[in-house]
């Protein structure tokens, strides 16, 4: 993978997918009545419009609002249901992070909408509160340790590898990353651009669990943009004050000027350093939020496989001496990161 494609744009409309339709009249405080897996949620149509393209991907896989019995609600009012398969704990972390970005908008800021073909400038994100989705999907296959264990044994296995997973809470620990290990170029690219832009190198998954019944697990990580604060000018370095040899020989008129002249030209040697430090920072800044401008409504992909080796104690699982004993589990992972940009107040 080249270094400047570290991830794989997604198409805008996948598999045909479009964004849930409302009544026509609905005004942007309407309702919506969200049932997600048995837990209700109510939700305003200007809320549903800020959520980023990866999560209403999830949420309404196919493009519609459904009733609990799959049919499509054509036309949407404030009495009807709408049946999500969806996990309610990161449903409600979601909007959460969402209010709370909603809540640093200016007061009377006019929501700003573009077509499906235009970019906001790069001056938006610093006007308005933005947020980087993260997304991991994981799809996870076990090696059993030995033959002759039932396929209750194997479901066993599979859930005790999951648990282990789901603890693994650290973002970049998918990527690779641990200290001392040097990543590839891609990698090491991604994880530059994140911890420049608001993640850190110990950043925690927000939201983690396995998908019940399955070897599925679900992580999702929303930050705020940082915005760099604008570099402060340097105080001047400390002109070195070194006596001149020459000055015996200069009227004390004289030396003086030239003591002032050789402080003058090492005060602006010095500003002339540090104007360019600063400038490098702001351009280094500007690209950065330059790049994840293109993840504006426009999620983008990666993905890559791993092999864990990991120690595991299952209960009713035997050894080879047909003890209970902790066992060497071959797991192979298959890792789906989505990132998108939101900003809030732009449609």
């Amino acid at each position: 993978m080249s270094h400047a494609n570290i991830l794989t744009q997604v198409e805008e409309n996948p598999l045909g997918y479009s964004e849930p339709q409302l009544a026509s009249d609905a005004d942007m405080n309407s309702i919506i009545n969200l049932n997600i897996r048995g837990t209700m949620f109510q939700i305003t149509r200007d809320e549903l419009m800020n959520l980023p393209e990866s999560i209403l991907l999830c949420l309404f896989p196919n493009g519609v609002f459904v009733d609990i019995h799959g049919n499509t609600i054509t036309t949407l009012t404030e009495e009807d249901i709408v049946y999500v398969n969806f996990d309610p704990t990161c449903f409600e972390y979601i909007i959460e992070s969402f209010n709370n970005a909603a809540k640093k908008l200016p007061v009377g800021t006019q929501t700003q909408v573009y077509d499906a073909y235009q970019t906001p400038n790069v001056e938006v994100l610093s006007e308005k509160p933005s947020i980087i989705v993260l997304r991991e999907d994981i799809d996870y296959y076990i090696v059993p340790p030995h033959k002759g264990i039932s396929p209750q044994g194997i479901r066993a296995i599979k859930q005790a590898a999951g648990s282990y997973l789901v603890s693994r809470m650290k973002v970049f620990e998918g990527l690779g990353y641990a200290p001392g290990k040097k990543l590839g170029p891609a990698e090491e690219h991604l994880l530059d651009m994140l911890c420049s832009s608001g993640f850190d190198i110990e950043t925690l998954w927000g939201h983690r669990s396995q998908e019940p019944g399955k070897t599925v697990l679900t992580s999702l990580a929303l930050v705020d943009l940082k915005h760099p604060n604008p570099p402060e000018p340097e105080s001047p370095e400390s002109p070195a004050l070194n006596p001149v040899t020459s000055e015996q020989s200069l009227t004390p008129k004289q030396s003086r000027r030239s003591r002032i002249a050789e402080l003058a030209n090492n005060a602006a040697r010095s500003a002339s350093r540090s104007v360019s430090r600063n400038r490098s920072r702001t351009r280094k800044s500007a690209g950065t939020s330059s790049k994840l401008l293109l993840f504006w409504r426009k999620p983008a992909r990666k993905c890559w496989w791993s092999n864990d080796v990991v120690e595991l104690k299952v209960p009713g699982i035997l050894g080879p001496n047909g003890m209970e004993e902790t066992l060497t589990i071959h797991v192979h992972i298959r890792r789906v990161w989505t990132l998108e940009l939101s900003v809030m107040g732009v449609h």
